[in-house]
């Protein structure tokens, strides 16, 4: 009796220890413990504001994964699925996003400046408040797609263009030189009045007592002009530096004709009378009448000796006949004259 008794009392305590366990939360999968890289399966993983810059995750499973707020700049998205993901105020500025399936996922004010998006899924996404600027969506599958302003469409959302900045740098800088000539020109008249009363008291041997009474009046006016020409030359100059930044790509054919003067010097050599007739050897040089009957010679030319050369003295002159000795020439004229 008392064994039934522990058994009833065994069972009533384990009845009330189960009713004591705690509940069981629904606990991340062991898949979430994993290193994000291409191919890893983040299905379902909680990892809001988390660091994935620049992470290869191509081909990633992150279906139904919590990334709010994750800053995900430059990772490789190409063909992960984040289907039905939580993406809300991700940062997703990657160049690596085609073919990404993002069919449900929700983008409200996720920031994709600039993502290439070719081919990607964006079926039924949520990407309202989303900033889309510059983005590249070529071949981007719509589908019931929420865009940036609200609507609801299955065509292409109207996507901005990427911001520009432009920096002018504009200096100004304003001399001014004022210079200014002043002319007085005063003319003055006088006039003066003059009263001057004289007496002179002469004494002379005759007793005669002479008084002369001189009175003179002048006057003396004066009148004052006075021009004054004023002139004033004022210069000023003004230097505007304005320094724009511009990248300006130009293409331009040139076609370019050289003419290139040529200074060419020809001697034609004139037929003359060279013909020889006559030559007589003496040392290192040779000396001839041609058929003209002018001299011409050959030989060396050294200081104080020049064999080559005819002398002007007898340029010109007709010569019948020519002989030559070791250091010395005898011609013979026309007219019998012997020159040595």
């Amino acid at each position: 009796m008392k064994i039934i008794n522990y058994l009833c009392l065994g069972l009533m305590l384990f009845i009330v220890a189960l009713q004591l366990q705690p509940a069981k939360v629904h606990a991340e999968s062991s898949n979430c413990e994993a290193t994000p890289g291409p191919g890893v399966d983040l299905s379902g993983c909680y990892l809001a504001g988390a660091d994935l810059r620049g992470v290869d995750l191509t081909g990633a499973n992150l279906t139904g994964a919590n990334l709010t707020d994750a800053n995900l700049t430059n990772a490789n998205l190409a063909n992960a699925n984040l289907s039905g993901a939580n993406l809300t105020r991700a940062t997703l500025t990657s160049q690596g996003m085609g073919i990404a399936n993002l069919f449900n996922a929700n983008l409200t004010n996720a920031n994709l400046t600039g993502a290439n998006l070719t081919g990607a899924n964006l079926g039924k996404a949520n990407l309202t408040g989303a900033n889309l600027a510059g983005a590249n969506v070529t071949n981007v599958h719509w589908y019931d797609t929420t865009c940036p302003n609200g609507t609801v469409v299955s065509v292409p959302c109207v996507i901005p263009l990427a911001a520009t900045a432009t920096k002018t740098t504009t200096a100004t800088k304003t001399a001014t030189a004022t210079k200014t000539v002043t002319n007085t020109a005063t003319a003055t008249n006088s006039k003066t009045a003059t009263k001057t009363a004289t007496i002179t008291a002469t004494a002379t041997n005759s007793k005669t007592a002479t008084i002369t009474a001189t009175a003179t009046n002048t006057k003396t006016a004066t009148n004052t002009a006075t021009a004054t020409n004023t002139k004033t030359a004022t210069k000023t100059a003004t230097a505007t530096k304005t320094a724009t930044a511009t990248t300006t790509n130009t293409n331009t054919p040139t076609i370019t004709n050289t003419m290139t003067p040529t200074k060419t010097r020809t001697n034609t050599p004139t037929p003359q009378s060279f013909i020889l007739r006559k030559a007589a050897v003496g040392n290192l040089f040779v000396i001839g009448i041609l058929q003209n009957g002018t001299l011409v010679s050959w030989g060396i030319n050294q200081p104080g000796m020049n064999q080559s050369v005819i002398p002007a003295t007898y340029k010109g002159m007709q010569f019948i006949d020519v002989a030559a000795s070791i250091a010395t020439v005898y011609v013979l004229r026309a007219d019998g004259n012997l020159y040595a």
